[in-house]
This record gives C-alpha cells, structure tokens and sequence, in this order.
C-alpha cells in the first residue's frame, strides 16, 4: 500500500542536518563513477558503513586520516580541497587561519584554541565592565553637574531678590537708611535701621 502521509521533517539543528553538502557529493559521485559500494569503501578505509553513508550524505567530516584515505581509494584528490573549503577558518580572536577539529559538536568553532576563546571571552567581559564603570562615571558627573546647574541656579535667584529688595528700598529710602520697624522686608533690608 503506499504512503499516503507526508514524510516526517527533520529537525533544524538536530544531529542529521546537512552541514557538507559539497563535500558529501564529490565523495558520492566518486563512488558511483567507479562503481564503488559503501560496503566496500567502509572495508577498505577501516570505517563502518554507516559513517561511509554519513559522510556520502554530507552530514559529517571524517577525520583527516579517513579523509586522506578516501580520496586515495577514489583517486580523487579534489576531495581534499572540498574538505579544505570546510575545515579552514579565521579564528575570532587572533585571525589566525586554522583548521576545524571536525568531530567539534557544539556548532562552528571559531576559535584557533583554548587560549584565544578564553582571551575572547575575557576581552569581552572586561570591555562590558569597563562600559559599565564608564557608565557609572558619567551619570556621576551628570548628577554632580546638574547639582552644580541647581546651585548656580540658587544663587543667580537670591541674587536676584536681593537686587528687588535693594531697589524697592531704595525707593522707600532714598538716604539708605531704615525708618519703619514695621516693613516685612526688614529682615532682608540691605539698609541700617534707625527709628525716629
């Protein structure tokens, strides 16, 4: 009876993704134009037919020695170069080209060793801290220069006031000299009193 029902999808990210397509193609076509069986090339590589299958398929990379070994039972040495395309990368930190480790499982590897993924990180992390402490040091100066805005604000409006009382005095006044105990603005007077 035949299948009516779609096939089940596979996962994104999942252990079965296609990551060597290129790769995987070459090995196939090679295997095909001589003739050659998984079986047969797992026999004579020293691998078990299924990471023959794997590696036909492009889900995985053999190692280098398994690599080498392939494409000399296929006499394909572009196979080699397919794989180069893949294994060779820039490292984050030093820029340095390197090559993959292939059986690397946590996604792309991207740094050249330990060190530079730990001097990445480091980097990353003190660079974040020190933004932080920069942050820190601005809104203190932000705050410091917004009090001294509101004291230099104070002091322009006392400034202020105490021209108003000096001129609404000096206008009661006209000798400078304080007479009515009785003023409200006795306290602020900038004239002597001298009641009569």
């Amino acid at each position: 009876m035949p299948r009516t029902s779609p096939r089940p999808t596979r996962r994104r990210g999942g252990k079965n993704d296609i990551k060597y397509p290129r790769l995987g193609s070459r090995v196939s076509r090679s295997m095909v134009n001589q003739g050659i069986t998984v079986a047969t090339m797992a026999d004579r590589v020293g691998m078990a037919p299924s990471k023959i299958s794997t590696i036909r398929c492009g889900y995985t990379m053999p190692t280098h020695d398994h690599l080498v070994a392939i494409a000399h039972e296929l006499s394909d040495p572009g196979i080699i170069d397919v794989a180069k395309q893949y294994l060779e990368a820039t490292c984050n930190q030093c820029s340095k080209v390197f090559h993959r480790n292939p059986s690397f499982q946590r996604g792309d590897q991207k740094f050249c060793s330990t060190i530079c993924r730990s001097r990445f990180w480091n980097d990353k992390v003190k660079e974040e801290r020190e933004a932080t402490a920069r942050g820190r040091v601005i809104s203190a100066r932000r705050r410091e220069s917004e009090a001294l805005n509101k004291v230099s604000e104070l002091e322009h409006e006392l400034e202020r006031v105490a021209t108003d009382i000096y001129r609404f005095c000096k206008r009661c006044e006209w000798d400078e000299v304080c007479k009515d105990d009785a003023c409200e603005l006795r306290d602020w007077s900038p004239f002597p009193y001298r009641g009569e």
